[in-house]
């Protein structure tokens, strides 16, 4: 196998969350303010699984049966942000509205649990979140400062992980680089949802894995994830 510089390696990047390659005009999204552009999986003609959706307002994440349904996020055209779970197309469990506040003062945030479209409890939520692990030996997420940035490094069998290949890297929203030392995505909004995919041999050089790493971090911060295998 071929073993390629984790430098050399061309990223998928994708800005401002998953995205699609294909619009789907048969496929419909059941909600008025989303109606208007669709991309993403279809099943009996309806929006399910991950999609976005735009229309007076925008939706990147997670339907079912036509309507957001699971983890997704949704800007607004007035500008409110909410990221977070939803169950038949109401904001609905763990979720997190940013409501900006005019004359450059801090925006509101509102975080809690929510119940079909109604805030029930504020909930301190935890620093981050693991969404899927697979074929990791262990990993490390740590707050290393202040900013809104998150670097990546990977690590196999005590150095840095030169065999990786295939490496993507999405994120709900931001940008990404490399600063010669790490992967970096940058000026990112939180809470954050990343999914890291790659293919790596195993530490006997025998075996190629195929690894998956998904999380959310709640809280804003320069944040440094290491991936070791």
């Amino acid at each position: 196998m071929k073993k390629i510089s984790l430098y050399s390696i061309t990223l998928v990047m994708l800005l401002g969350g998953f995205h699609y390659l294909f619009a789907q005009d048969s496929c419909v999204v059941l909600m008025e303010n989303l109606t208007g552009f669709y991309s993403g999986n279809c099943k009996k003609a309806l929006a399910s699984g991950k999609g976005r959706a735009k229309g007076i307002d925008e939706y990147i994440g997670k339907f079912k049966k036509g309507f957001p349904h699971g983890y997704g996020e949704c800007y607004y055209s007035d500008g409110k942000v909410y990221k977070g779970y939803w169950k038949k197309g109401k904001k609905h469990g763990k979720g997190v509205l940013v409501i900006p506040i005019a004359n450059g003062n801090k925006d509101s945030v509102v975080s809690g649990i929510w119940f079909e479209d109604n805030f029930l409890r504020k909930v301190n939520l935890p620093t981050y979140t693991i969404v899927e692990k697979r074929n990791l030996d262990r990993y490390s997420i740590v707050k290393v400062g202040n900013g809104k940035s998150i670097r990546f490094a990977f690590y196999r069998a005590g150095g840095a992980n030169n065999t990786i290949h295939d490496l993507n890297i999405y994120g709900s929203t931001g940008f990404i680089s490399n600063d010669g030392r790490y992967l970096v995505y940058r000026d990112v909004d939180f809470p954050f949802r990343c999914r890291v995919t790659y293919y790596t041999l195993n530490k006997s050089g025998m075996v190629t894995y195929f690894v998956t790493f998904e999380f959310i971090i709640n809280e804003q911060g320069l944040w440094e994830i290491k991936l070791f295998n």
